[in-house]
C-alpha cells in the first residue's frame, strides 16, 4: 500500500512540474521594426499592420515601434495610415525567429 501512494506521488509531481516546463519551450516567430515618414525621417504612430485577408494585426506605438506574432510560413501583410500610401509587403517567417524590419512610408499626395 505504502508503494502505491509513493508511486503515485512520484508520477503526480513528475506530472506537475513537465506542464510548468513545457511553457520555457515555447518559441516566438514574428515581424518587428519602427516606421518612419519617407522625406522627414520622423516615426510615425499608430499605423496599422494587418495579416492580408486575415483579422491578425497590430498598430505601431506613440514610438513607431511595432511587434507582430506570426506563424512560420509566408505571410502578407498591409501597413497604413492616414495620409500616408498604403504599402504591402510579402515575407517569409522562420519557425523561432524574429525578422527585423524597419519600414518608410510616403505620404499620400492627393
Amino acid at each position: 500500500m505504502f508503494n502505491f501512494k509513493l508511486n503515485t506521488l512520484i508520477l503526480l509531481i513528475g506530472g506537475i512540474l513537465f506542464f510548468l516546463n513545457s511553457g520555457s519551450f515555447a518559441q516566438e516567430s514574428g515581424i518587428r521594426g519602427i516606421i518612419t515618414d519617407f522625406s522627414t525621417g520622423e516615426t510615425i504612430p499608430l499605423v496599422n499592420i494587418i495579416k492580408v485577408g486575415t483579422t491578425i494585426g497590430t498598430n505601431s506605438d506613440d514610438e513607431g515601434y511595432y511587434e507582430l506574432e506570426l506563424t512560420p510560413g509566408n505571410h502578407e501583410l498591409r501597413f497604413s495610415s492616414l495620409a500616408y500610401v498604403d504599402t504591402l509587403l510579402s515575407l517569409e517567417i522562420e519557425a523561432n525567429k524574429y525578422i527585423s524590419l524597419d519600414i518608410q512610408l510616403s505620404e499620400d499626395r492627393l
